[in-house]
């Protein structure tokens, strides 16, 4: 008997086939999604298993969904990591690819070790946030700046790096691009060492190319301040790491000014073998006599009698207290929300619409018109926010009532102004924290 090859026909309407459901999707992603959301991917599923091409719209037609709930729903999917996004090679579409779940939280078998699952998910970040940033235009400004800084092309591995220092690592764009003007007036081209310093500027709290600049002012300050401490201790070597980390200590934990810190170098005068290590010891049995705060009066005496000298505390007291009002504030707004929303429970609706545009929002960079579809975002929220107050003065409430409250609305309780400025309430915040201080340690 002949050998014969079986096969099964293949029909060309997608509603005669079954749709295979991953086990791990009705367990583990299926109880806490939204049911409209779960609507959009099973009805893509069955189009992406048989690898027939569809457009939102008509899903969103074919499911009686707007095609902005259909986006958001992908997103959705997006962050929860059951499908990517990747741009079409005309950079005008983007393709939607369903992820095999099992390979995505488990690994395959020579690889599921718990560090190349990260790996892995740490890799499919980078591919979404790659794909996003080719549509972000202030991503493919940056990457004209550097062509224009350089006179060359970045290869698609630096692409790659610079797009994840925005869309992983949170670091403005604004902040890159200065990066990028910084490094090249010293000559230095290369993209690692240029994401380094973004990066190093990101972690010091610069979220503006203001600040990244003051930043930069504060660097070359303490590079003289280390020079003259080490000229007064007697060295005449380089500052390591583990000294410029117990100088920095100084001045930014312990509040000292550079003359304080000078007159403690003068006490090893008499050392046979000065070190840092005895400085450091002078300055912390210091701050130690005034349970770790810096007592001197750093505001002149004036003839007005309603002013008097104001006793200063260190950086970090200080830091701690700024983060003690913003914390405060929070708490009484959400005291406050609380109140609204059990007598005006029309609110809790309004609220809960704020959040969803604030998730859709983040996620817009996954989609075709993303600054398009920002500034419509955008527009809502105002609507949101016209609406709250509406409720609010409806109810006999301020229309401010559900507004953050700080103590200085300049610098938001932050100590810094939106230009990279110290606060002009510092010095009045820094009275403050020296109460404050004052009053914990009697607890």
């Amino acid at each position: 008997m002949k050998k014969a090859k079986l096969r099964y026909e293949k029909g060309k309407d997608v509603f005669l086939y079954d749709t295979r459901v991953a086990n791990l999707f009705i367990n583990e992603m299926l109880p806490k999604a939204p049911g409209e959301y779960v609507k959009v991917y099973l009805f893509g599923l069955m189009y992406a298993q048989m690898e027939y091409a569809i457009d939102v719209e008509t899903i969103a037609r074919d499911l009686d969904m707007s095609v902005s709930d259909v986006e958001k729903a992908f997103a959705y999917w997006v962050r929860m990591g059951a499908i990517r996004v990747e741009l079409s090679a005309d950079r005008q579409t983007y393709e939607i690819e369903y992820v095999r779940l099992v390979q995505q939280l488990y690994g395959t078998k020579k690889s599921s070790s718990p560090r190349a699952i990260e790996e892995s998910e740490n890799r499919e970040i980078r591919e979404d946030s790659r794909a996003a940033s080719l549509s972000d235009p202030e991503i493919r400004e940056i990457f004209a700046q550097y062509e224009q800084a350089t006179g060359r092309l970045l290869s698609p591995k630096e692409l790659s790096k610079i797009a994840d220092c925005v869309n992983v690592y949170g670091i403005a764009p604004e902040v890159i691009s200065y990066a990028i003007e910084y490094c090249a007036d010293i000559e230095k081209y290369n993209i690692d060492y240029i994401t380094t310093v973004a990066q190093r500027w990101n972690e010091n709290g610069c979220r503006t190319a203001a600040e990244a600049k003051a930043e930069v002012d504060r660097h070359s300050q303490k590079n003289s301040f280390y020079n003259k401490i080490f000229k007064a201790v007697g060295f005449n070597r380089t500052p390591s790491p583990a000294d410029r980390e117990m100088m920095d200590k100084w001045f930014d934990e312990w509040g000292y000014t550079l003359k304080e810190v000078l007159e403690a170098c003068a006490k090893t005068a008499g050392q046979r073998e000065p070190s840092l290590k005895y400085v450091n010891k002078v300055l912390e049995n210091q701050i130690l006599k005034t349970g770790g705060i810096n007592t001197e009066l750093i505001a002149k005496a004036v003839e007005d009698e309603n002013t008097r000298p104001t006793a200063k505390v260190s950086k970090q007291i200080l830091k701690e207290y700024f983060e003690y009002l913003r914390e405060e504030a929070q708490r009484r707004l959400d005291a406050r929300t609380d109140e609204v929303c059990a007598s005006v429970p029309e609110m809790r609706g309004i609220y809960q619409l704020i959040n969803e545009t604030s998730d859709e929002m983040m996620a817009c960079n996954f989609m075709k018109g993303a600054k398009e579809k920002r500034a419509e975002l955008r527009e809502r929220m105002r609507e949101l926010d016209a609406e709250k107050r509406r409720l609010l003065t409806k109810n006999g409430y301020s229309e401010r009532y559900l507004d953050i409250e700080y103590k200085c609305t300049k610098c938001k309780d932050t100590g810094t102004t939106e230009d990279g400025r110290i606060c002009a309430c510092s010095a009045l915040r820094a009275e403050e924290a020296f109460a404050w201080m004052r009053e914990k340690s009697k607890r």
